[in-house]
């Protein structure tokens, strides 16, 4: 729905699937003045990675920042917001775009780390500077990258974050996991010196809906 008037209309899917984070997907944004509102995800353990990035997909419409910023923030403790990108000008997505950004000062070696999607709408409604109607935000295939973190607190030849997924004291040499056959085949790879760059991927899969903004509290 929505670009009826201005920029492009919402897509009908996801770019995977039929799910969707969307503003409104049966129109616009509303244009009284109002927000910021948000969408955040999260938390996730990003404790045992670096070189942390964030990707997802992206099919927005939007009006001029001076009307309609939109943003993309994050945090490690849900507070205290880095803003990672904004917008610079009119967006008027007809695909998908595929979005990646660089989480690796927030986010590297973070056990709770959040990203959120915002917009405000500026202006004065029922005078002549008010914002322009778009289909605004749509979000899919949301992903926290990162590189594994091979440390070995304990030198037993498993890594410290394979240890804590399999319930083990990484700092304790004697706390030796028994690795099953899939793990050991796991250990290995990621004991490789080219390893692949991924880990951490969140997708969501949920149901087509309008994307439920919140008000930030006083203290964000």
């Amino acid at each position: 729905g929505g670009g009826e008037q201005h920029g492009e209309p919402d897509p009908t899917g996801g770019k995977t699937g039929s799910h969707v984070y969307g503003v409104n997907l049966a129109g616009d944004y509303d244009k009284m003045p109002g927000g910021p509102y948000y969408l955040v995800a999260g938390p996730f353990d990003c404790t045992y990675y670096s070189h942390t990035q964030l990707a997802f997909a992206r099919w927005l419409n939007t009006d001029h920042p001076s009307y309609v910023p939109c943003v993309v923030e994050a945090a490690n403790d849900n507070a205290n917001w880095t803003t990672i990108w904004a917008s610079e000008s009119v967006i008027t997505d007809s695909s998908w775009q595929d979005m990646q950004y660089d989480l690796s000062a927030i986010a590297d070696r973070q056990a709770q780390v959040y990203v959120r999607w915002g917009y405000a709408v500026l202006g004065n409604a029922g005078e002549n500077d008010f914002a322009l109607q778009y289909s605004g935000w749509n979000i899919d295939d949301l992903k926290v990258l990162g590189d594994p973190d091979n440390t070995d607190s304990d030198n037993d030849g498993v890594p410290d974050r394979i240890e804590v997924q399999l319930g083990t004291d990484p700092h304790d040499p004697n706390d030796i996991p028994v690795l099953s056959l899939a793990w050991s085949a796991l250990l290995s790879l990621s004991l490789m010196t080219v390893a692949a760059f991924a880990i951490l991927v969140r997708r969501r899969k949920i149901r087509r809906f309008s994307m439920r903004y919140q008000q930030p509290s006083p203290a964000t």
